[in-house]
């Protein structure tokens, strides 16, 4: 009983980080553009911009992305990276 109290307090094993969100990660730190990556089907793949998705824009498939982001974001560049990255509220 002793030693399963004292391993309660004295617990040496490190907490456990939560994942960052991109809520958390987008608006405070610094994040520059990249291209998509290709992979074994494309050699220029391309996704959906979340900003153009979010406004009901047409849909609009872009070539670059943020990686610096957990959710790796498609966006366009320069003006709704911008947006994304300093308001809350992006869509709007």
């Amino acid at each position: 009983m002793e030693s399963v109290i004292l391993s309660w307090l004295f617990d040496d094993r490190t907490p456990a980080v939560p994942a960052q969100t991109d809520d958390e990660v987008r608006c405070t730190e610094r994040h520059f553009p990249a291209p998509i990556p290709p992979n074994e089907s494309k050699a220029r793949p391309t996704r959906i911009c979340i900003v153009c998705s979010k406004r009901g824009i047409k849909r609009k498939e872009v070539r670059n992305h943020c990686p610096d982001c957990p959710s790796k974001p498609a966006l366009c560049y320069p003006d709704y990276h911008r947006d994304y990255h300093t308001r809350m509220v992006y869509w709007m």
